[in-house]
């Protein structure tokens, strides 16, 4: 597993705590599978979550935030920038946090 992108989020609320600061790796293999890891703080020796703690809601016009759900695997074609701004796509309007700072950018052909 390769990871492509790899975030700091936090929580939009106004009375925010570290419980609000969580950090979310995506990893694709080679197949084109996808793994979302997410664990609590901005350090990697945080405490795992669950992917329903993001809070993900149904609403708009893409496929996947419609449905409430991360990306499963990228789309035909789509390169890997495209496959992590749809990550991130559903982050920032599809949830109850925002991103914070982008740690590893994405990197396909490495």
């Amino acid at each position: 597993m390769k990871t492509i992108l790899e975030l700091k989020i936090e929580s939009t609320g106004t009375h925010q705590s570290l419980q609000d600061r969580k950090s979310l790796a995506v990893q694709v293999n080679k197949d084109g599978y996808v793994k979302y890891s997410l664990w609590l703080g901005w350090n990697t020796d945080g405490k795992p979550e669950c992917l329903s703690s993001l809070s993900i809601y149904q609403r708009g016009l893409d496929e996947d935030a419609r449905h409430g759900r991360l990306p499963s695997s990228p789309l035909e074609g789509e390169s890997t920038e495209e496959f992590g701004k749809r990550v991130m796509e559903v982050i920032t309007n599809h949830s109850k946090f925002n991103i914070k700072e982008i740690v590893r950018p994405f990197k396909f052909n490495d």
